[in-house]
């Protein structure tokens, strides 16, 4: 009631006092409940407190920033963030005060003064400059949320990559920034080009100045836009210093790979340097198929090596490299069931070592292989009956993903999917979908599975009808009504709305559905939601502010398939999101 009060005695004044601004900023707290547990802080702020301030307009910002200092309460700071964010570029002033943030505060602050600064947009680039002078150091997460600004950032960028007065840090800094700015831009490739091309005359062997190893490790960021810079970081490459960099970029530009796989070959084999090793087996991994030495090399390398670390990063190239490395699939299957037979994180003789990112990097890489000898498939079949439901988990899936060869596991999938584990119930569907088993027998065992008591286990089982093309207006019934489920998990509700949309079924609760999922939930499921909206084409028409809202953070995963909706969507108010977007052309 007081605050009601204050609110409605503050909008009608034309001269808010500083001092009632700063009632409303405290008044942004929310206390925790009476009996709260001690130590576990609340999260959020007061709405009605922040409204009262957006509306006396920028005339806050200075006491906004002030109440941004390390000390004032979390709930302060937080409603103090999400205020300068609805005032946009007007609230340049609060950056550097924002990006200080990133550093030295919880995950809640974090994401929203980064949110607040790409509101802010290029603007805010002197305060972010200020802090990185200032910290003498390189912080990521300032590097990371500065690319986010995107490409309008930069022409600053490069002037100040330009400026032969900042130290060597601050270039370091910029330099990393350019390299992560989505969609990479011509301009930024052009002056990171130039920081190397300025660096080489007169190195020799020596230790690379500052700047220099960041704007070729940049260069491969950029990926295959980056391709004019081909031919200095071949030149470049001659440097033993800067050899191994220039490799792992000129893998991701995928240009120049038979010069790169020469120094990456040498790296994998350095006993000295497990880390040397870890970063070519990387890189060999993106080249795969394209130089003949790479898959046997990362395959003899897999089954010698002794550093789970090193054998991990391993396990994951050969899976980038996908069916062509059929030939490590022996070895990735023994590795996938190591954690099993001793202690998670142990150690053995030789290449015996157990760690669960080995574990899962295998089972993972077979996953992508998809390949299996009849051999193999009767490790993966008796992989089924495990004592270790993660293990009947993984089989069962890379079992799916091999397809229509492991067709001789569905008596076991069958009862698999009669069995006791909700789980194993919903693996065995998606499996028997996924290898194509579309006898009498699977297909009225999937009919069943559709009145399973388990949310998980009637999705997959719709789904894999689906792939089957059997009981069409049964598996949209039963979609339907997991969508209409309202206590049901989230992620249940966005496959079947997936299903509903795939099979060309109307369902006017999945719009509204699928709005909210957008809007509420983490990257992932955002992602999901934006990917399925544009499935419904323009029946998602009342999507598109939503769609709209996301296009503000240039080049991040919901964007992109933000843009993809909102081009399959079609109205003119779509089109004109797309039109209004940064970078967007039609």
């Amino acid at each position: 009631m007081l605050l009601g009060a204050l609110s409605r005695s503050v909008l009608g004044s034309s001269a808010l006092s500083s001092l009632k601004t700063k009632a409303l900023i405290r008044a942004l707290d929310v206390p925790d409940p009476p009996n709260s547990c001690i130590g576990v802080p609340t999260r959020g702020f007061n709405k009605e407190a922040a409204e009262a301030l957006i509306q006396r307009g920028p005339v806050v910002i200075p006491d906004l920033i002030e109440a941004l200092k390390y000390g004032t309460d979390d709930d302060i700071r937080l409603g103090a963030i999400n205020v300068l964010k609805a005032f946009g570029p007007r609230s340049e002033k609060a950056s550097a005060s924002l990006v200080r943030l990133l550093g030295q505060s919880g995950m809640d602050l974090k994401t929203d003064a980064e949110k607040t600064l790409i509101a802010i947009g290029p603007s805010s680039l002197p305060g972010f400059f200020s802090v990185i002078r200032s910290k003498g150091e390189r912080d990521f997460h300032i590097i990371f949320a500065a690319a986010k600004l995107g490409p309008r950032a930069v022409p600053a960028l490069v002037r100040a990559l330009e400026d032969t007065e900042e130290d060597g840090h601050f270039r370091d800094s910029v330099v990393r920034i350019l390299g992560r700015i989505k969609p990479v831009q011509p301009e930024g490739v052009s002056a990171l080009i130039r920081v190397v091309e300025k660096a080489l005359p007169g190195m020799g062997d020596r230790f690379p100045s500052w700047g220099v190893d960041a704007a070729i490790d940049s260069l491969g960021e950029m990926g295959p836009k980056a391709r004019s810079a081909v031919p200095i970081l071949l030149e470049a490459m001659a440097r033993p210093t800067l050899a191994r960099d220039c490799a792992r970029s000129l893998s991701l530009i995928g240009e120049g790979l038979g010069l790169a796989a020469d120094v990456l070959l040498e790296e994998l084999d350095k006993r000295d340097s497990p880390y040397s090793r870890k970063r070519a087996a990387e890189s060999l991994g993106r080249i795969g198929e394209r130089d003949p030495r790479a898959i046997p090399a990362l395959v003899k390398a897999f089954e010698t090596e002794s550093e789970f670390e090193v054998r991990t990063e391993l396990a994951e190239a050969l899976g980038v490299i996908g069916p062509a490395a059929k030939a490590a699939v022996p070895a990735l299957l023994r590795a996938s069931l190591e954690g099993d037979q001793q202690p998670v994180g142990s150690k053995a003789v030789g290449d015996q070592v157990t760690d669960r990112d080995l574990v899962h990097a295998s089972r993972l890489a077979l996953y992508r292989i998809a390949s299996a000898s009849e051999e193999d498939l009767d490790v993966l079949i008796g992989m089924l009956s495990h004592k270790e439901p993660i293990v009947r988990h993984h089989a069962a899936g890379i079992l799916g993903m091999v397809g229509s060869k492991a067709r001789r596991a569905a008596p076991v999938l069958l009862r698999q999917l009669r069995g006791p584990d909700s789980a194993d119930r919903s693996d065995a569907a998606q499996a028997l979908g996924r290898i194509g088993a579309d006898d009498r027998q699977v297909i009225a065992a999937l009919r069943e599975s559709l009145r399973d008591k388990d949310d998980w286990v009637r999705l997959r089982s719709c789904e894999a009808l689906t792939r089957l093309h059997a009981e069409k207006s049964l598996v949209i019934e039963v979609y339907a009504r997991l969508l209409a489920d309202e206590r049901g998990n989230i992620r249940v509700m966005i496959g079947a709305a997936d299903g509903l949309a795939g099979l060309g079924a109307a369902e006017p609760r999945a719009i509204p559905f699928l709005i909210n999922a957008l809007e509420t939930l983490d990257t992932s499921g955002a992602m999901d939601a934006a990917r399925i909206l544009g499935l419904y084409g323009d029946k998602a028409a009342q999507a598109v502010p939503a769609l709209a809202r996301t296009l503000v953070v240039e080049g991040s995963l919901v964007e992109q398939e933000a843009r993809k909706s909102l081009k399959s969507i079609g109205t003119p108010e779509a089109r004109k999101a797309l039109l209004i977007a940064p970078g967007e052309s039609l």
